[in-house]
């Protein structure tokens, strides 16, 4: 599986290092996952707000995901709860389909 992170808003590499991980145990979990492309931002001068952009390949459509916040850490969680959630229910109409009656 191929990661890609493209990082505009300059944040730590902690932070980048920490996204691969966790997608790569996710696609040990979600084995269908083809690639992954994250896209870092960030928006306004006086209080920052980060954006993450997530593009994740499956065989068919890809599934994009945008989440922001001001707090890094919390914005990383709840991208990857909603990377988890996204691919079980991908998962879950992929299988309804291979269902023949």
């Amino acid at each position: 599986m191929q990661i890609e992170i493209n990082n505009q808003a300059d944040i730590a590499n902690k932070y980048l290092r920490f996204a691969k991980w966790k997608l790569r145990r996710i696609h040990e979990k979600f084995e269908y996952l083809l690639y992954a492309e994250v896209l870092i931002s960030k928006e306004g001068s006086g209080k920052v707000e980060y954006k993450i952009v997530t593009r994740l390949g499956v065989p068919g459509h890809d599934i994009i995901l945008n989440n922001r916040s001001s707090n890094i850490k919390m914005l990383w969680k709840t991208t990857m709860q909603d990377v988890q959630r996204y691919l079980r229910r991908y998962k879950q109409r992929a299988t309804k389909s291979r269902v023949q009656y």
